[in-house]
């Protein structure tokens, strides 16, 4: 198992957040426009990688089971409030008014890892050692550490470590977790995956505001409906 491999994406993903923080301490007064042109077209490329995943793997019995079970165990689960909980708490802890360093930190932490993006680029690139999510997510995160540092100062630099932490922590859980998911259920973690993506994408356009942090356990769900799928020779 070469885990180095499964780790280039969120490698390449910190890089450009490391290398859009240091833009952002060189230069000042970059309009904010610029920001939200950047992040819309990012979204229309993410909801084009997540439909790429979910067609190519696509099961409609599989794929809409998942989704559903998985999204009314993370609604009774209260995932969602959990991320906000903790993100919250990341703020009054480490945040402190008018402490610009404390505050650049914790808003880069919260922004490039509490939330859904990371974690299912994180989970695709360690199990099927696939970067497009992350690749995307580098973009995005970059074009934000610019702007962060550039009001917030070097704070924003050491939510850096952290996101190389979480996310490289995360692709390598998966990675020995690949082993066991394999085949069938590989083919529905990427499609649902691959719509919670997509999901993602049109809330960053503002289209609509799907709690997609609550579909994660679709992720999990897939699997188990996958071999019963499999084993039960269902087809549609």
């Amino acid at each position: 198992m070469n885990l180095f491999a499964h780790e280039v994406g969120p490698l390449v993903n910190t890089a450009a957040a490391a290398a859009g923080t240091s833009i952002g301490l060189v230069l000042r007064g970059i309009p904010e426009t610029l920001r939200h042109a950047v992040i819309k077209i990012v979204a229309l490329a993410t909801i084009a990688i997540g439909l790429s995943m979910a067609l190519s793997k696509l099961n409609p019995l599989t794929l809409t089971a998942s989704l559903v079970i998985g999204t009314a165990a993370g609604e009774l689960l209260h995932v969602e409030e959990g991320f906000q909980a903790l993100a919250a708490f990341l703020r009054k802890k480490f945040g402190a008014a008018g402490d610009s360093f404390s505050e650049g930190f914790v808003l880069a932490v919260v922004v490039w890892c509490v939330g859904p993006l990371a974690i299912v680029g994180a989970i695709d690139s360690g199990l099927r050692d696939q970067n497009a999510i992350l690749f995307t997510k580098a973009i995005l995160d970059g074009t934000t550490a610019v702007f962060f540092a550039s009001s917030l100062g070097w704070g924003v630099m050491g939510a850096v470590a952290v996101l190389l932490l979480y996310e490289g922590g995360i692709a390598a859980g998966a990675t020995f977790l690949s082993g066991l998911v394999s085949g069938p259920a590989l083919a529905a973690v990427t499609a649902v995956g691959g719509m919670l993506v997509v999901a993602i994408g049109l809330n960053m356009l503002e289209a609509t505001r799907i709690k997609v942090a609550n579909a994660l356990p679709s992720l999990a769900v897939a699997v188990g409906i996958a071999y019963l799928v499999a084993g039960l020779h269902l087809h549609v």
